[in-house]
């Protein structure tokens, strides 16, 4: 595969920028912000829903493993939604969004800000 780089603004950046500190720092620019909020328009809905109905069917069963994945689920779904408007608020001010990882890769933080 090749690339025309003709008439492109370098540096060249294609992918968030990711640093390493007490969590795992993935960092969007603008541009990236902006990209993000069109490819999520109606699918990220369906994908936090997804996501929660396979994190209640991994956990295991009994009382706990039903009070587990329904706390599991909801944080996801709610997470889910509040990381969407926070990059669709992004986008509308024209700022960038910063999301936080533990090293195990549990979303634990995000925000926008300006850049």
């Amino acid at each position: 595969m090749t690339w025309n780089s003709a008439g492109a603004a370098y540096p060249v950046v294609a992918d968030p920028s990711v640093s390493l500190g007490w969590k795992v720092y993935v960092k969007y620019n603008k541009s990236e912000v902006k990209s993000q909020v069109t490819g999520w328009r109606r699918t990220v809905n369906d994908k936090q829903k997804y996501a929660s109905v396979f994190c209640a069917a991994l956990l295991g069963g009994g009382v706990i493993g039903a009070v587990a994945a329904a706390a599991c689920a909801v944080y996801i779904y709610d997470s889910m939604d509040s990381i969407m408007t926070t990059f669709k608020a992004a986008a509308r001010e024209n700022k960038c969004v910063e999301l936080q990882y533990t090293y195990n890769g549990l979303v634990v933080g995000w925000k926008k800000y300006s850049c």
